[in-house]
């Protein structure tokens, strides 16, 4: 009797344990997946964005459920396909709805608009004003004389034609002399164009040798290219560079809308590691343009890695 009773405690036991650790294992799935399903936060686009599991306690599930607003129906379907491609994920919810917001206009009406709000003048008001216009044109037409007789008298005598001759040359002199300043300044527009072109140049030799790296379907930059873009972050350093764009690219495999997101993230995740850098965020701009402007042919394997790359242009 007793070795039955061990043995039915044993087999209870056994399945206790197994119950324990499949929930334990099936909790770390679940919290992996919320954790990865926070990429879409990485846009500003789903920052209104609440992502959960379907259930709660030992119902819970991996059913991704999303909850809040966006600005368009295109933003509701992108969000769908980014999360429907996290591995464990079984379903989504997608319960976004598209945020509406309502302007609203105030017309205000000048009394020129209407012109029935006019005030009608009176005939002895329209009679004053003529007297008024009448004063004025007989004060300009006297102010007229006063100055037509002043210039006669200033240009009458030799002094009067010398003090204008010495005049003319001031102003040739000054006239001179803006015309070096405006040298010097194209001359130093040039200079800084050739530094620019020197610092592009620069950049462009990094990345023809060496590509930036990301880890497959992901932002996350490879750990081998931390090199280049510390070089990088050197040139644009030396260069004091005020304005440089990061622009993202993929191949055209996949979907169009995914490829622009996952662009703009890897981008933005550049941008991010320039700033850890001393860059000035102010002065660093990311694009993701997905598969836009390729440089080889997505036919073939080495043409589609050559679509894949980050691409620096210094403005």
């Amino acid at each position: 009797m007793n070795k039955w009773l061990l043995l039915i405690l044993g087999i209870i036991s056994i399945l206790l344990l197994s119950y324990i650790s499949f929930k334990q294992k099936a909790s770390l799935i679940q919290e992996d997946i919320l954790k990865r399903a926070n990429i879409l936060h990485e846009n500003s686009a789903f920052k209104d964005v609440y992502i959960k599991l379907k259930g709660e306690g030992i119902g819970l599930t991996r059913e991704v459920v999303l909850l809040g607003k966006v600005s368009s129906k295109e933003e509701i379907s992108l969000a769908s396909k980014i999360v429907e491609d996290i591995e464990g994920v079984t379903k989504v919810n997608n319960l976004l709805k598209v945020q509406t917001s309502k302007t609203i206009i105030k017309e205000v009406k000048s009394i020129e608009d209407e012109p029935h709000l006019k005030s009608k003048k009176t005939i002895k008001e329209k009679r004053e004003e003529k007297k008024i216009d009448d004063k004025n044109i007989s004060s300009v037409d006297s102010n007229i004389t006063l100055v037509d007789k002043n210039i006669s008298k200033k240009y009458s005598s030799e002094d009067n034609i010398t003090d204008i001759n010495k005049t003319k040359e001031i102003n040739d002199t000054e006239l001179n002399s803006t015309k070096i300043e405006l040298l010097d300044t194209n001359l130093t527009v040039d200079s800084n164009e050739t530094n620019q072109s020197i610092c592009q140049n620069r950049l462009n030799s990094i990345l023809s040798k060496r590509k930036i790296h990301f880890a497959y379907n992901s932002s996350n930059i490879e750990k081998s290219s931390y090199k280049e873009l510390e070089e990088i972050s050197t040139i644009l350093k030396e260069c004091a560079v005020k304005t440089i764009e990061i622009n993202g690219y993929t191949d055209n495999r996949g979907d169009p809308s995914y490829n622009k997101y996952l662009s703009q993230l890897r981008a933005n995740r550049v941008k991010a590691y320039l700033i850890s850098k001393g860059i000035d965020k102010n002065s660093i701009k990311a694009f993701g343009h997905g598969a836009k402007n390729p440089i080889a042919s997505n036919k073939t394997k080495e043409g589609r890695e050559k679509n894949r790359r980050i691409e620096f242009i210094i403005k």
